[in-house]
């Protein structure tokens, strides 16, 4: 009784399944896929209708949408690249001015010679 007992606790434990890797989907990331994994035309087997039919309440407006991600989407990535290849041309640029710091002797003009 107790060999059975314990090989049906081995089966039972929590193990890591080779499918899963070595790291899990945390160190090797998620997988993205290139299209919706969902058709947005099942939408129109939803019950909650406007007053429009489905396609124009649900799957038209998705659809546009999708479009729009996609159009800026590769603007991003144009202006990503333009940015990175301006970047690379010029080197990088000076930014501001030159200072010191606690600097009063534009406040007090009579002073610059007085203390010497």
């Amino acid at each position: 009784m107790w060999v059975v007992v314990s090989f049906g606790a081995l089966l039972l434990a929590p193990a890591l399944s080779w499918g899963q890797g070595f790291g899990g989907a945390a160190s090797r990331g998620y997988y993205r896929p290139s299209r919706p994994t969902l058709s947005p035309y099942l939408d129109y087997f939803r019950r909650d209708v406007g007053l429009t039919n489905q396609y124009y309440s649900f799957v038209r407006p998705h659809q546009q949408l999708s479009g729009i991600l996609n159009q800026q989407n590769a603007a991003i990535t144009s202006l990503s690249r333009q940015v990175n290849q301006a970047g690379a041309a010029q080197g990088p640029l000076p930014t501001g001015t030159g200072s010191v710091f606690m600097n009063y002797s534009h406040y007090y003009p009579a002073a610059r010679g007085a203390g010497r």
